[in-house]
């Protein structure tokens, strides 16, 4: 969507406001933090799936593998 009055060029010009350097650091160095916690959450989540999986095949292996009786009127 554009707007006919508004050129790329006008946009490149309106100043963008920053925050100083030594905030922009400290902004670096949060977002590299919460992006560490995220790989760890992420490499967490893809273990505890994996688990899940193996647990799920044994519980499917032991309900339809087994020879224990049936209970009965089976």
């Amino acid at each position: 969507m554009t707007v006919k009055h508004l050129s790329s060029r006008t946009i490149s010009q309106l100043p963008v406001p920053l925050p100083p350097l030594a905030e922009q650091g400290r902004i670096v160095e949060r977002i590299e933090e919460l992006f560490a916690r995220l790989d760890a959450v992420d490499a967490s989540l893809a273990s505890l799936l994996e688990k899940l999986e193996t647990l799920r095949s044994a519980i499917l292996a032991d309900a339809f593998h087994t020879n224990r009786p049936l209970p009965p009127g089976w």
